[in-house]
């Protein structure tokens, strides 16, 4: 990223945050949806692994003629034809993500997580690597491809070539049964989000222009970097374990408490901390050539924070097979969202990260008040998941200010950040320190090296 946003255009992000959002919404009837079903199984011993691959290139290889189709008719558009071509090439990605979704979800299932870890950082290595090459020669929007084509190609290697397994092509109806039903759910939600998304970037290309649009997604990819990934990436590395544990017990209760409050806790003071760092941190990490983020951040990682909340939450259901209620959430989020991108996004970006802010702080309590009544998490750990983070970060903001005042500013923009962002960080887990120690004892129970860890922060 610090790379390639100095080398391409927003023009050029513009173009493919457009196709590859159409590409989301052409993937919900593709294996990505029905896949994740096999981690539901409590036994891993009655997945079928033949059936899943039969399954999974039925679904996707009329997928992906669809994706060309839809590249085609684009084209012939006056607004979106810029977004035709980067569509057209991503919809290769639907054939690699065949055997490359069959293996990552064997190693989760296996909970081979090195083998996973490896491959996903082969995959990023090799995908980053020849983006930055393509930008270097002059590439544009190509160098935006290369990443998302050559991401899955490790783990369809490690497939064939290494495990040297082969599709027998075998099906069994009767055994397909559950997974049809789980897909079909999870299917609608997925259309929802990416429907949302569509008409959202739709609605900014049309309002404005692909450069609004590419100025747009690198504010919402720096506050998702930051703080708004946080939740997925932590439900997409624990969802194997989770649904290990049998629904509405007290270890799922407890394992969800936990995993709900470390999100927030490292979540929310990355987002307080960026809104407070905005201007800084988009010269540092983008360059002057960005400065329109800056404005856009603050309301971008408010609301990606939320999202990411509920993201975690959402998982926790979902987890406790809570697939209706899910969808419901969905259909809701979906309503709001797409009725808020066509009101607002013509009055202002801006206004539109506000109201989608508000939006997301009230599907959040919606997710948290059924997650409570489904027995998912308990009333405290919702308290200790708001109070010790919220409290903390506004001390460390506080601070920050407050030193800035007196010191003024740091003339060198990296001296600036490293110095209020260590201020920040000490305030900030001194008070989770002070305060919620016990709950801190928790959440580092499960890491490695958690004595060690508890003994640097005299929490013995």
């Amino acid at each position: 990223m610090l790379v390639l946003v100095r080398l391409l255009s927003p023009e050029d992000y513009g173009r493919v945050a457009l196709g590859q959002t159409i590409l989301g919404l052409m993937s919900m009837a593709s294996v990505k949806t029905f896949l994740p079903h096999v981690l539901q199984y409590r036994d891993p011993a009655r997945i079928d692994w033949q059936m899943q691959f039969t399954a999974a290139t039925v679904m996707n290889i009329p997928v992906f003629g669809l994706t060309l189709i839809v590249a085609g008719l684009l084209s012939l558009t006056t607004h979106y034809a810029g977004a035709a071509l980067p569509l057209a090439v991503l919809a290769v990605v639907l054939l690699i993500e065949i055997p490359s979704n069959i293996r990552q979800t064997m190693m989760q299932v296996e909970h081979d997580w090195a083998r996973l870890q490896g491959l996903m950082l082969a995959g990023a290595i090799i995908g980053n690597g020849a983006g930055v090459l393509i930008a270097l020669t002059g590439g544009g929007f190509w160098a935006l491809l290369a990443s998302a084509l050559l991401f899955g190609v490790p783990a369809a290697f490690d497939l064939f070539f290494l495990l040297k397994w082969r599709p027998n092509w075998s099906w069994n109806w009767a055994g397909y049964k559950e997974t049809l039903q789980f897909g079909l759910t999870r299917m609608g939600s997925a259309g929802l989000l990416s429907g949302r998304q569509t008409v959202e970037q739709a609605t900014l290309t049309s309002s404005y222009d692909f450069g609004v649009l590419g100025v747009f997604t690198r504010g919402i990819g720096l506050a998702n970097l930051a703080a708004g990934r946080i939740g997925s990436v932590f439900l997409a590395s624990l969802y194997p374990v989770l649904t290990r544990a049998e629904p509405e017990s007290h270890r799922s209760s407890r394992i969800g408490g936990l995993v709900l409050c470390l999100v927030a806790w490292i979540s929310v003071p990355s987002a307080a901390f960026l809104a407070l760092e905005a201007k800084q941190a988009v010269l540092l990490l983008y360059g002057p050539r960005w400065t329109g983020v800056t404005e856009l951040l603050p309301l971008a990682a408010a609301q990606l924070t939320l999202g990411g909340l509920i993201a975690t939450a959402y998982g926790l259901l979902l987890a406790n097979n809570r697939t209706r209620t899910c969808l419901i959430i969905d259909m809701l989020a979906a309503v709001l969202g797409v009725l808020l991108a066509i009101v607002v996004i013509p009055i202002g970006p801006r206004l539109y990260l506000a109201s989608l802010g508000i939006q997301n702080a009230f599907v959040l309590t919606i997710v948290v008040i059924m997650l409570v009544s489904t027995r998912g998490i308990t009333l405290k750990d919702v308290f200790l998941t708001v109070a010790p983070p919220c409290s903390a970060a506004a001390v460390g903001i506080g601070g920050v200010l407050g030193v800035r005042t007196v010191l003024g500013n740091p003339k060198i923009l990296v001296l600036h950040l490293a110095f209020e962002g260590i201020l920040f960080a000490l305030l900030y887990a001194a008070i989770i320190r002070i305060c919620w120690p016990e709950r801190l004892r928790e959440i580092l129970s499960p890491f490695p090296g958690a004595a060690g860890l508890r003994k640097v922060i005299l929490l013995v």
